[in-house]
């Protein structure tokens, strides 16, 4: 490191340099943080779905989206840890989480979300499991994007 990036690193403040950290592929929090896997939400009885897709929010929150359908409902339900060691805790209120979900692009602002809340305790860590129905046959809900 040379004299003018110490002194841009020192001029960042504590959120800059964890941002600059984390997009450089370093992550601080990294044994701290729930990495969530369907082996992680499910054990060994892993369900059969349409599509899975892990990832991070934009924030760096870790996630695991599922697509599935019963009953010819099609749903896709978001798994999310409830504290993370850069974001905080999301409240466990439904109206919050879905706002939540709209911040990140995974749902569409003015919509209806037919959605479910629970909160469950994987490996004694709490994760939100947010289902949202998508369509019943040919009838249309919402657009979600995993």
């Amino acid at each position: 490191m040379n004299f003018q990036e110490y002194q841009n690193n020192e001029a960042m403040s504590e959120e800059e340099r964890v941002e600059d950290d984390i997009e450089g592929g370093y992550d601080p929090f990294e044994d701290e943080r729930v990495i969530i896997t369907p082996e992680f939400v499910h054990g060994d009885d892993i369900p059969d779905c349409i599509s899975v897709k892990e990832g991070f929010f934009p924030g760096y929150r870790n996630y695991m989206s599922e697509m599935w359908c019963w009953e010819h409902i099609t749903s896709v339900t978001y798994y999310f840890p409830v504290d993370d060691p850069l974001e905080g805790e999301i409240a466990n209120d439904e109206k919050f989480i879905e706002n939540y979900l709209v911040s990140k692009g995974k749902l569409i602002k003015g919509e209806e979300h037919p959605m479910k809340l629970m909160v469950l305790d994987c490996a004694r860590t709490p994760v939100y499991s947010v289902t949202v129905s998508v369509a019943c046959d040919d009838e249309y809900y919402c657009e979600v994007y995993m």
